[in-house]
This record gives structure tokens, sequence and C-alpha cells, in this order.
């Protein structure tokens, strides 16, 4: 074989190695998608409970703020995995009218991470039926007060998995909304607590299996968030 034909040929298995990565890039493209997506929720919530025994109201409000961010990627129609954060703090005031004690405060931010992976069941023209199955980590600071005295400082660490439902509707090619049914769904939690006062430290583990009782608690369980496809 002469050199010339040597250039020949590889010329040939160069351009069919190219035609053949192509081609795979063109069929992977269309099915692998970057997607981001995140949810807010803001809530105040008033409440007022009566003492029947000491004749006594306690009136309260708690507010909270809640975000979750998450970056994902569809390797096909069906599979996608990601990674998501979360961040939520909660504040709640009570006070007990017919004692002089001051008012009590309680403060409880949480910081989370974790993986996640889906699986799309099947979707009818705009909605699709997925679940999502995730790992990661939560930690949480549990303090509270009651005037210049602190009665609860605790933070505690939660690695946890679970699966559990989700629903997406398409509004465009590019913008979805998503709910997450935290409703029904499987959950283990091991979470390692603090206290920072004494010292002390316990752990507990947790397995279960959520489901609403009633459509109003079902209602209750469940957050809207957006997705948006790259």
């Amino acid at each position: 074989m002469n050199l010339k034909h040597f250039n020949n040929n590889w010329k040939i298995k160069k351009q069919s190695l190219l035609i053949l990565v192509i081609s795979m890039m063109t069929v992977a493209s269309g099915y692998a998608q970057f997607f981001v997506e995140g949810s807010m929720s803001v809530n105040q919530i008033g409440y007022e409970r009566k003492y029947a025994v000491e004749e006594e109201t306690d009136l309260g409000k708690t507010v909270s703020f809640g975000l979750s961010p998450k970056v994902g990627y569809w390797f096909n129609d069906r599979v996608a995995a990601g990674i998501s954060a979360s961040y939520e703090i909660s504040d709640e005031t009570s006070k007990v009218l017919d004692q002089e004690d001051q008012a009590k405060k309680r403060n409880m931010p949480s910081i989370g991470i974790s993986v996640f992976s889906r699986y799309k069941f099947f979707q009818i023209k705009k909605i699709a039926v997925l679940a999502e199955g995730s790992v990661g980590s939560n930690w949480r600071r549990d303090k509270m007060k009651e005037g210049s005295d602190i009665r609860i400082d605790q933070s505690s660490t939660s690695l946890y998995i679970n699966v559990r439902p989700l629903l997406t509707y398409d509004l465009t090619d590019k913008y979805s909304l998503e709910t997450i049914c935290d409703f029904a769904g499987l959950i283990f939690n091991a979470t390692s607590t603090k206290d920072e006062l004494t010292g002390n430290k316990y752990k507990t583990n947790n397995f279960r299996f959520n489901t609403g009782s009633t459509l109003i608690s079902s209602l209750g369980n469940i957050s809207i968030g957006l997705i948006y496809k790259f």
C-alpha cells in the first residue's frame, strides 16, 4: 500500500467517523436538555388559642419564607438528574394575654442541598406524571427566647432519602409549571441534634409513608414551581 492510497483511506475513515459523531450528537440533542426551576413561598399565619382552665388567650403569628432552586439535565425523554438547594426561615411570636411575661420569639432557619433523579411515566398532551427520588442533607437552627432568656437553642443535621410524585404542565415550549406532591411519598430521615445550652446530643431515625388524610391536608402539602428549559 503506497502513501497516497493510505492517505485516501485515512481521509475516508475520518469523514465516516466525523459523520457518525455528528449523527450521534444530533440524535442526542433531540433528547438532551438542561433545565432550571425554582419555587418560592411566603406565608403569614395568625392564630389565637384559648385555655378553658386558666382562661388565658395565647395570641401568635408565624411568618415563613422559603426558596428552592434546582438545576437539572434530561438525558432522554424519560430520565433526568440534577442538584437542588433550599433555604427556609420561619419566625414565630406568641404572647399570653393574662400573663406579664414578655412575648416568646422563635427563629428557625434551615438550609439544605440534595441530588435528585426523575423518571417520566407518561405524558398526555401538556400534562406529565413523574416520580422523583432525592438524597440530601439539611441543617437547621432552632432558637426560642422568652423575654431576655433563651429557652431553646439547638442545631440539627439531617440526612434524608425520599421518593415523591410530580406533575408538570407545559405552558410553552420553554416554560412549565410543576407541582411537588409531598402528601404522598416514601421518606427516610436520620437526624442528629445538639442542644447548644447543655451540649447534649441525640439521634433519631424516621421512616414513613406520607398520605394526605383529607383534601385540605393534601392541598396544604403541595408546592408549585416554575421550570425553564434551555
